[in-house]
C-alpha cells in the first residue's frame, strides 16, 4: 500500500490540524468521511509497504471503529484502496523553495543583531573555555 503525509483538519476547521504520517489511502478515506471531503491536504507519497488487507482493516477499525470502516469498504472481503488514484486523489505538487543565491544574502550588521535581541559582538562574552580532550 502507498503510505502518504498528510495535513489533516479536524472537523474540517483551518484552526485545527495535525500532521499525519504513514497514512494508507484507505485511512485517508476514513479520515475524509469524519472530518470533511476537503479535510485531508498536502498529501505526499512517501513510500509503499507490503501490508495486507486484513491487517489494514483491522487497524482502520480499531482507531475509527467497524461502523465506518464498513460503510465505507461493506463486505468482510471488500479491497481496500491502496494507491490515492483508488480513492480519486492525486498527490499534492511538492513545494518549490527557490534556492537562496549565496551572493545574495547579506551578512548581519549590528543594528540586525541588535533588532534580534543579539549584542552585535562575537556572542562569546563570558563563555567560559573548556579544555579540549586528549
Amino acid at each position: 500500500m502507498q503510505l502518504c503525509d498528510a495535513t489533516v483538519r479536524l472537523g474540517g476547521s483551518v484552526g485545527h490540524t495535525v500532521e499525519k504520517v504513514n497514512l494508507t489511502p484507505a485511512e485517508i478515506a476514513v479520515l475524509r468521511r469524519i472530518h470533511g471531503t476537503d479535510a485531508v491536504l498536502n498529501i505526499y507519497p512517501r513510500r509503499s509497504d507490503k501490508r495486507s488487507q486484513n491487517g489494514e482493516r483491522t487497524r482502520l477499525e480499531g482507531l475509527y471503529g467497524a461502523e465506518i470502516v464498513a460503510a465505507l469498504f461493506p463486505g468482510e472481503m471488500s479491497k481496500l484502496p491502496t494507491t490515492l488514484k483508488d480513492i480519486g486523489l492525486a498527490p499534492s505538487p511538492t513545494p518549490q523553495i527557490p534556492p537562496i543565491e549565496l551572493d545574495q544574502m547579506d551578512e548581519p550588521n549590528d543594528d540586525d543583531l541588535k533588532a534580534m535581541g543579539l549584542d552585535g559582538g562575537d556572542g562569546l562574552e563570558g563563555a567560559v573555555p573548556t579544555q579540549a580532550a586528549a
